[in-house]
């Protein structure tokens, strides 16, 4: 290959590899929110468990009833975040706006 073919050929690799690259640190910032969602399904399942057992006391088992519900709001608005950054992350006007200096 010549001097003179190879900058254009590193630039068009350069470009096509970039929307793969800048995807991943989407996923990597995602992390904290994928774990934040694993921990609220441990604590439904440990209050499912509380609600189950019929040696609760009635205010126990309201109790648990009404954090389960705020934990299924949170896990709901979490997907959605996450599902919306995803979504701007594959947008091209995003990214293109994000690339440059």
């Amino acid at each position: 290959m010549k001097p003179r073919h190879l900058l254009p050929t590193l630039m068009i690799l350069l470009a096509a590899s970039s929307p793969a690259l800048a995807f991943q640190p989407v996923e990597a910032g995602l992390t904290p929110l994928h774990e934040r969602l694993d921990e609220i399904r441990l604590q439904v399942l440990r209050l499912d468990q509380q609600l189950q057992a019929e040696a609760s006391e009635p205010v126990e088992r309201a109790q648990a009833y009404r954090t389960m519900q705020a934990l299924e709001l949170e896990r709901r608005r979490l997907l959605a975040d996450i599902g919306q950054t995803r979504r701007m992350a594959a947008s091209p006007l995003v990214m293109h706006l994000a690339t440059t200096p």
